[in-house]
């Protein structure tokens, strides 16, 4: 377009010069002709019409140019800003356009690709890959897109025909790294039918599996429920991470004994489990069952042996009903819990104690002391047996909670911070929480809640006051106050008889209920229950 202008341009002054010194040639031979002018003035209007064509054309087109440059360019910033994969290849699959991110994936220069095949720059897998599903668009003639999972990544290809300038038809595509989109799925499709804490198949799946189960192939088919024992006490007593530590070791040894085809696991519940043993007898049922209970039973969870109750039934034929099977395999596991549940309850409270002692042996000592002061103070206010023996045990068992604090706190030596005062007051609360959870001691459990509310209010954990504080929480008060003051609490150096006893005095209204304190001075006086 340029060399056009000038061209016009060129025989356009030419043209004017021949018509100036035309004139003035015929004009100095006095032979003036008017036809003379007619044809270049026309040829001279003509190329200044077309001049005025050619520039307009010219900046319009220039204007094009322009336009079209910046759009290439917005288009390849694009293009190359994109982290998807981007390519333009020809009838024979020989790249025309690729982006910045998929030269990159080649680890290449994207000058370096273009013109060359798939084979040349990616593995055999990825190339075959992108092979097939260009020659499907090629053939088909139409979008496709598929996925491609590689190595340790997923790519979805949108693949489609374009029409190139030789009128033949190429591909493009965009292929995406869909990795996280479809991680997240698989695990959402899998967290839908597993439990997320065991891995194992949660009841929705059994549930949805119930019919796939239930089929004439499948006979006998065994159902075995079971109920991990303890879970509430190790929860108030370890956390909730020793809990669920519990029943994964339950999950695992009900996976490594129950292993047969075809067996479905479940978590049916909070602590309950459910098995499917297609083509298992009853007899081979109870001898897996008895197998799990006796490995379990050597699995140590914070120093407490594990214990499972399960219950077996058996489908023998078609006719038989599988919902009523599951029920009595139900009735059976809640039999068996009924024999279990306190015998594991009581021994679990008794190993607690044991290793709690054992590991700071002047709780234990302290225990003793302030059951048998409890006991002493109870038979001079004339309770009963059975209310001495609730004195007795929840005398030993009072500062059971502590079991739930750090060792770092319970071995302190010097004064407590506030934090750790904080903390050692959350022990009445623990202390209820594990008594309540077994039998045993569930009838003791409020005395170890209230052990440390004080007569006028100040205490905690509720604040009670006077007589809304049971009188056998009261008893313990004293004999603990005394008690510490005799032996030392942690910050405080040990006091002698008469000034323990003069500090018990102070306190009588306060913190003590001071009938109790006046009983307990008399008995100390009169010498009666011992020398304390």
């Amino acid at each position: 377009m340029r060399k056009t202008m000038i061209t016009i341009v060129f025989l356009f002054v030419l043209l004017l010069f021949f018509l100036v010194y035309g004139a003035f040639e015929m004009n100095k031979l006095g032979t003036p002709e008017r036809g003379f002018f007619l044809v270049p003035a026309g040829v001279l209007l003509l190329l200044s019409v077309l001049s005025l064509l050619v520039f307009k054309n010219y900046h319009r087109l220039k204007a094009n140019y322009l336009a079209n440059s910046i759009l290439n360019e917005i288009l390849e910033t694009y293009i190359n800003a994109n982290q998807s994969f981007i390519y333009l290849k020809d009838e024979n699959l020989r790249y025309l356009l690729v982006n910045k991110a998929l030269a990159d994936f080649y680890g290449k220069e994207v000058r370096d690709v273009i013109g060359g095949d798939v084979f040349t720059f990616a593995d055999e897998e990825f190339a075959a890959f992108s092979k097939r599903t260009d020659l499907k668009v090629l053939t088909a003639m139409t979008v496709v897109e598929e996925e491609l999972i590689w190595r340790d990544q997923v790519f979805a290809a949108t693949k489609f025909p374009v029409k190139l300038a030789n009128g033949r038809y190429g591909v493009g595509a965009y292929i995406r790294d869909v990795t996280e989109e479809y991680n997240n799925k698989r695990e959402l499709i899998f967290l839908s039918f597993h439990d997320p804490l065991t891995g194992l198949y949660n009841r929705r799946y059994v549930d949805q599996e119930l019919k796939r189960l239930d089929i004439e192939g499948n006979l006998p088919l065994t159902v075995m429920i079971g109920d991990v024992n303890g879970l509430k006490l190790t929860n108030d007593v370890f956390g909730h991470k020793v809990g669920d530590l519990l029943l994964k070791k339950a999950a695992e040894v009900l996976t490594r004994v129950c292993q047969k085809p075809g067996v479905v696991i479940a978590r049916w519940g909070g602590d309950e489990f459910i098995l499917f043993l297609p083509r298992t007898t009853r007899e081979e049922g109870e001898k897996l069952r008895m197998a799990v209970k006796a490995q379990f039973a050597q699995e140590r969870i914070n120093d407490l042996p594990g214990s499972i109750s399960l219950g077996c039934a058996t489908k023998n034929t078609a006719t038989e009903n599988l919902a009523q099977v599951l029920s009595k395999a139900e009735e059976r596991m809640y039999l068996e819990k009924a024999n279990d549940s306190e015998r594991f309850s009581k021994e679990t409270i008794q190993r607690i104690i044991k290793s709690f002692h054992e590991r700071f042996p002047q709780e234990a000592e302290h225990a003793q002391r302030v059951s048998r002061l409890s006991v002493a103070i109870g038979q001079a206010l004339q309770l009963s047996p059975s209310q001495l023996n609730r004195l007795k045990q929840a005398g030993f068992l009072h500062d059971l909670g502590k079991i739930v604090l750090a060792e770092s706190l319970l071995a302190t030596a010097g004064p407590l911070t506030e934090e750790k005062s904080r903390k050692l007051k959350e022990h009445p609360v623990a202390g209820y929480r594990i008594a309540n959870a077994s039998p045993q001691t569930m009838e003791v459990a409020r005395y170890l809640l209230t052990h440390h509310e004080h007569w006028d209010g100040s205490g905690y954990p509720k604040g009670l006051r006077g007589a809304e504080i049971p009188r056998t929480a009261r008893i313990i008060a004293v004999a603990d106050c005394y008690d510490q003051l005799r032996y030392g609490a942690p910050g405080q150096k040990p006091l002698s008889p008469a000034d323990a006893l003069a500090v018990l005095k102070r306190e009588a209204g306060k913190r003590l209920d001071p009938e109790i304190v006046q009983v307990f001075l008399a008995m100390v006086e009169s010498g009666s229950g011992g020398d304390w």
